[in-house]
């Protein structure tokens, strides 16, 4: 008898101690996903739209420059730009 209390202790530790290992893994990731939301480019431009007006297809292509300017803390990546 004195065994299985004995037992019956050791397990009750360990529960415990996965119980708090889990509430660590738990805040931890936490504390990471919201580092990593506050950390995220953050793009400011200087015009949201131009209006080229009325464009004759003989007069070839043309080409208009957004001005933008990246105000977050990490790096920013155009990718897969298409034309609308």
């Amino acid at each position: 008898m004195i065994k299985y209390d004995f037992f019956r202790v050791n397990l009750n530790f360990l529960i415990k101690e996965e119980t708090k290992l889990k509430k660590i893994v738990l805040v931890v990731m936490l504390l990471l996903a919201f580092v990593l939301l506050l950390s995220k480019p953050i793009i400011k431009f200087e015009t949201l739209e131009y209006n080229l007006g009325k464009i004759k297809e003989e007069d070839g292509p043309h080409q208009v420059d957004f001005k933008y300017t990246n105000t977050g803390d990490e790096p920013f990546h155009l990718i897969r730009v298409k034309a609308g």
